[in-house]
């Protein structure tokens, strides 16, 4: 259980530091990203917010439940895969700084979801697990 309780801590954290930043300087964001609209960073700071407000209070339950979690990982999965579709596929022709930072980020939410799935393998030996 340690290790699961851990990681969403360091995944919600995580969460809400880029999504403070996103969300208040999305005109700056958006300038270093070489996007000329910056609603986009606004939206990604909001829901990165929320995700790690979600991440966060299920951290805080005594046994996290499994399906929320999985479903947690899930959503990392699907950033990291989509962060690599808009960096090889060019989608928005960011910059270069840009694609750098999406790329590290889709690496860190990838090494969540893989820390997650150990916290969850670990739940599943324990003598009692969350439903």
């Amino acid at each position: 259980m340690k290790i699961l309780k851990t990681v969403l801590l360091v995944n919600a954290l995580s969460s809400i530091a880029m999504g403070i930043p996103l969300l208040f300087f999305s005109g700056p964001t958006a300038q270093s990203f070489a996007v000329n609209n910056a609603t986009v960073f606004i939206i990604l700071g909001i829901v990165l917010l929320l995700f790690g407000t979600l991440v966060l209070l299920l951290r805080t339950r005594p046994l996290p439940n499994i399906k929320i979690v999985k479903a947690i990982i899930a959503a990392d999965i699907l950033w990291f895969i989509g962060s690599l579709f808009i960096i090889l596929l060019q989608l928005f022709n960011l910059s270069s700084l840009g694609n750098t930072l999406v790329g590290a980020a889709a690496v860190w939410v990838l090494i969540m979801a893989f820390f997650q799935n150990k916290g969850i393998q670990e739940v599943d030996k324990a003598p009692y697990k969350s439903i």
